[in-house]
């Protein structure tokens, strides 16, 4: 429960400091208007101009409610399955493969577990350019979002794209569990994990 806490917590902090860059970048990258982002300040600027401060924060509901999942699932699927291991087998405790390994599944289990809430938040994101475009008809709150999207795609449409994040994101999770293990047992020759 500690290792889902403290995931939970760091994913929160993380999401927060770090969430209007996550918005421009994604206005930028589904922006067809060539004069709507000449560069990233230019984005900021019109962003700002045109829907103010609060636009920078659209979707960060879900993604704080999704975040905490994600990160929770993987601190604590990883801890666990460490833990499990070194109990068992203490020898292999500073097994870099083990390491990427359980830092994979734990990856695994937080992208299935917290995907549905990147969904909604990148809906969110994006609404006020498909208002602009007349391909919706007004904002909606992430719950709307959630049943609209059940109701026309089905369960499967919370997961739409998410083949690459099943691919990236084991990976990406392995390699920061291995690397941040290898750095704490480089820095301290007492490190237990």
């Amino acid at each position: 429960m500690y290792n889902f806490l403290a995931g939970s917590l760091t994913g929160i902090v993380s999401t927060a400091a770090t969430y209007p860059a996550d918005f421009v970048r994604t206005r930028m990258a589904i922006e067809v208007d060539p004069n709507a982002q000449k560069s990233i300040v230019h984005a900021v600027k019109n962003i700002y101009k045109n829907e103010g401060i609060k636009a920078f924060y659209q979707g960060i509901g879900p993604s704080l409610i999704g975040i905490m999942p994600y990160h929770g699932v993987g601190f604590g699927m990883y801890h666990m399955l460490k833990g499990n291991l070194i109990e068992t087998h203490p020898e292999w405790r500073q097994s870099k493969v083990f390491d990427f390994l359980f830092g994979s599944i734990a990856g695994l289990g937080a992208q299935l577990v917290a995907y549905p809430f990147d969904v909604v938040r990148k809906k969110m994101q994006v609404q006020a350019i498909l208002i602009k475009r007349g391909e919706l008809s007004h904002h909606k709150n992430g719950i709307l979002w959630v049943t609209d999207t059940i109701k026309t795609e089905g369960i499967k449409g919370m997961y739409k794209g998410i083949t690459m994040n099943l691919i990236k994101g084991p990976i990406s999770t392995g390699t920061s569990f291995m690397v941040k293990n290898m750095v704490n047992r480089l820095l301290d020759k007492n490190y237990s994990l």
